[in-house]
């Protein structure tokens, strides 16, 4: 045995919080995507509207639409996220970050059964959301636990810290209000496609259907931190 070798450094350089929502799915959620495919469309149309109006939290989203998706298949969301209409680009920009030494993660508040299918399908590093009830992969429609702004923010600073990076190390990308938390958590930020309060609050932003062109952003800002 070497006992003088040289030891490597096989830690990831730092983390990449990526949220789902708005960002890697613009335009829609996965919940109004389940909720026209196997749910009650209106109902989950009026629960976003009333969400971004301010006027319920999470905790009673996920609580009041948990019960429409009892029944369903794993495998049939599975194809019903497979056919979403996906930013272009994830894949080959995941595998550009993972080559660039970065872990990339899904930080998002949506049903956690749908983030990791979703985390598989693009080949990220881990994910988080609301857990819900499921047996033999079917959806029982019980809610186990929220997920809130400030949870996923947590997710993302505990996966740096996992790392063994300081939060300096820790790039959030995000589109909405709701990963302002996110943002608050990370060295660096990026809104991407981003509403007013996220490209305020975020270090930079972008308009793009295509997650590679944030990529040379990303790793920029690693750059520099030497």
């Amino acid at each position: 045995m070497l006992t003088n070798a040289r030891q490597v450094d096989v830690r990831p350089r730092g983390v990449v919080a990526v949220d789902l929502d708005g960002t890697l799915l613009p335009d829609t959620t996965v919940s109004s995507l389940l909720g026209v495919r196997f749910g009650d469309a209106a109902q989950i149309r009026e629960l976003e509207r009333a969400y971004a109006a301010g006027e319920i939290g999470n905790d009673v989203f996920a609580a009041r639409s948990a019960r429409g998706l009892r029944g369903v298949r794993l495998r049939d969301v599975a194809d019903a996220l497979t056919d979403a209409c996906w930013l272009d680009g994830i894949r080959p920009a995941v595998e550009s970050l993972h080559q660039s030494g970065l872990e990339v993660v899904l930080a998002s508040i949506t049903w956690a059964f749908a983030v990791r299918i979703v985390a598989d399908q693009f080949g990220l590093d881990g994910a988080c959301g609301c857990e819900m009830g499921v047996v033999d992969g079917i959806l029982t429609g019980e809610l186990l636990r929220v997920c809130l702004p400030a949870d996923k923010a947590a997710f993302a600073a505990d996966r740096c810290r996992l790392a063994g990076r300081p939060s300096s190390r820790l790039v959030a990308l995000g589109d909405s209000s709701g990963d302002l938390p996110l943002f608050a958590a990370a060295g660096f930020s990026v809104a991407v496609n981003g509403s007013q309060p996220a490209v305020a609050a975020a270090r930079a932003s972008i308009v793009t259907r295509d997650l590679r062109d944030v990529v040379p952003i990303v790793l920029s800002y690693f750059s520099s931190l030497g």
